[in-house]
């Protein structure tokens, strides 16, 4: 539970509706291409799948075979043509898997110097940033009347550990880093070089220009139950229940001792209706991040 009330609408609005109209031309003409190979791979992706239930089932009825008291010659010859169908089924799934290959987009680009120094430094501080010891997504929050739940607590709110990471889209591709940041109830966020995609790897996806996305960092105070990350600062401590005046409320047995860890939100925005909070239990690379995303962004946007 935060101590701080949460500043956002923590849902976005579905990928569909997030694009910049700055893109909307350059979107439609992406989505079409990105569509046909996202159509390409799912058909791929359902002949393997299909290939390797049928491996599967041949090696089951070859191990039923053990037990069929087969003449050893006609259970030779049985095995042979099994295998070689077999070999003929793991043939094909490779050649089907060496036509995903081709099945990207590639967004390469030069970054001037100065745009690329500060790119340089935004990827060293998401580095720390993926080390944290543990990310959440804030998927939900509502507010806490203090009195009536004799809580310490403001605004409780319903978190899911999530991952950050360097990986692309599905489908598109860049030299450069791409900074994923994972979602728990919608499309996932990417930071590639020149503009931010968020995607959820069906056929639902937005592009954003940079211009349009805030990302603000901000400390919070939490009431934490769970276990505290080690790379956490506890700055105090409560009880489950209290007084106004934030002393234990002694009419309830059992009340016992909360400590109060600092932990840092990044909260992600955009007039289009991108919408998503993260808490990260080390507040100084969450800071820091934010930091070098605000430097980046500006450079980025220079003429």
């Amino acid at each position: 539970m935060a101590v701080g009330g949460f500043p956002i609408d923590l849902v976005s609005d579905a990928p569909g509706y997030l694009t910049s109209r700055r893109y909307l031309d350059q979107c439609e003409k992406m989505k079409q291409t990105l569509d046909d190979l996202l159509q390409k791979r799912s058909l791929l992706t359902k002949r393997i799948k299909s290939l390797k239930a049928q491996s599967r089932s041949l090696q089951a009825k070859r191990n039923r075979w053990r037990w069929v008291p087969f003449s050893e010659s006609f259970l030779k010859a049985r095995n042979e043509k099994l295998q070689e169908t077999m070999r003929v089924i793991r043939s094909e799934v490779d050649a089907v898997e060496a036509q995903f290959d081709p099945l990207y987009l590639n967004v390469n680009v030069s970054l001037r110097h100065g745009v690329r120094s500060k790119h340089d430094a935004l990827c060293a501080a998401f580095s720390s940033l993926v080390h944290a010891h543990r990310l959440w997504d804030v998927v939900e929050s509502e507010h806490v009347d203090k009195v009536t739940a004799r809580s310490f607590a403001s605004s409780s709110i319903e978190r899911k550990d999530v991952h950050f990471d360097e990986s692309s889209f599905s489908v598109v591709r860049s030299e450069l880093s791409v900074l994923h940041l994972s979602n728990a109830n919608g499309a996932d966020i990417y930071f590639y070089p020149t503009f931010i995609l968020v995607g959820d790897h069906e056929s639902q996806f937005a592009l954003m220009h940079y211009a349009d996305v805030s990302l603000k960092s901000q400390d919070v105070t939490f009431v934490e139950q769970e276990s505290i990350p080690g790379d956490a600062r506890v700055v105090g401590n409560t009880w489950a229940k209290v007084n106004k005046d934030g002393t234990p409320d002694r009419r309830f047995k059992g009340n016992y001792e909360i400590p109060i860890v600092e932990y840092e939100l990044l909260t992600i925005e955009s007039p289009t209706g991108l919408r998503e909070a993260y808490l990260v239990s080390n507040s100084a690379v969450a800071r820091a991040f934010a930091k070098a995303f605000d430097a980046y962004k500006r450079e980025l946007l220079t003429k």
